[in-house]
């Protein structure tokens, strides 16, 4: 059953997602001014892990607003519409420049804190799935709930990350703390924004009713919120 517009599920998920909006754009100055205060200090411009979590910060707000277009104005929610033109297009364009933050963040993780160990194989899957996910013809939604689960594979590539973490905090006593602050606040986001994949709101709104999209975004926006903070405190902590 699709939430209607102009009723009280439809406002919550809005201005929560307005919230969440909010928070991105807050953390996205906070880590730019971070970033900035750190060249002055340093004389010189440093492609780290910071840096990598302000890029990720920008294209999840950029990916946030597009997709709150799609969600409140293009389809106001209706999961019927989702794969219709140019419903989709704006969707996978939204998913892609988020997927692309993750990309740029997976790279510098490899380069800056690895020595390139990986040799970046970990973005180039990611790229290789968002290219599938965005090319990939989409006229059913079938086909939508088949690339939504494209972010599940995604975000298994993704957990490379918090093992990093999680290996530096075990080796490195001086690292431990904020290493495994890195991983909590990863692990925290990502299990939020699994949450409101189609592939698990849509069987979940059938069999509750309205009620439990409202309750699961609204798990949703605290998690994503006590994520980023973590994360972006975190990263300026940081150092190798």
């Amino acid at each position: 059953m699709a939430i209607e517009p102009n009723t009280l599920e439809f406002e919550l998920l809005f201005y929560l997602t307005i919230v969440v909006i909010i928070a991105k754009v807050i953390f996205s100055l906070y880590l730019g001014i971070r970033i900035l205060q750190k060249k002055k200090r340093v004389g010189e411009f440093q492609f780290d892990f910071m840096f990598g979590l302000f890029v990720l910060m920008l294209t999840l707000l950029i990916s946030r607003i597009m997709l709150c277009y799609f969600d409140f104005f293009l389809t106001k929610l209706n999961e019927d519409t989702y794969y219709l033109s140019p419903n989709i297009e704006v969707w996978k364009t939204a998913t892609l420049i988020s997927v692309i933050g993750f990309i740029v963040l997976l790279f510098i993780v490899d380069k800056r804190v690895l020595r390139f160990k990986f040799k970046g194989i970990p973005a180039y899957i990611m790229i290789g799935l968002a290219l599938f996910q965005f090319l990939y013809p989409v006229d059913s939604m079938e086909d939508f709930r088949f690339i939504s689960m494209i972010g599940l594979f995604q975000m298994v590539v993704v957990a490379w990350v918090p093992l990093l973490f999680l290996y530096i905090g075990i080796k490195t006593p001086g690292l431990r703390k904020i290493s495994f602050t890195i991983v909590i606040a990863i692990l925290i986001y990502a299990g939020g924004g699994l949450l409101v994949g189609e592939h698990i709101l849509g069987p979940l709104r059938a069999a509750y009713g309205n009620e439990i999209h409202v309750l699961i975004f609204f798990v949703f926006v605290i998690t994503k919120i006590i994520g980023l903070s973590l994360l972006s405190y975190s990263s300026t902590q940081f150092s190798m």
